[in-house]
């Protein structure tokens, strides 16, 4: 995923800066910014703490135990929008 590479690119820029202190690098985000949040994360060593509030991108089969996709809805159901 291209989203990778920026946020490897995010902290190089971040701990290149003469206000950081060396040691602590803090990654958090809701949605989007969770799954961003979880694979930064998984990437870079430099990180010292993480939160991820709500991350889209997982729990894609819950259709299958009779409950709504999680967002953005990747794997197709056959489910029909309401419109009300």
């Amino acid at each position: 995923m291209r989203f990778r590479v920026h946020l490897v690119r995010a902290l190089d820029f971040l701990t290149a800066q003469p206000e950081w202190n060396g040691r602590t690098v803090i990654v958090s985000g809701s949605s989007q910014g969770g799954a961003q949040a979880l694979v930064a994360v998984g990437l870079d060593s430099r990180l010292t703490f993480f939160a991820a509030g709500v991350p889209a991108m997982g729990d894609h089969t819950r259709f299958k135990a009779g409950r709504i996709n999680g967002w953005p809805k990747l794997i197709p159901t056959g489910e029909q929008p309401q419109t009300t």
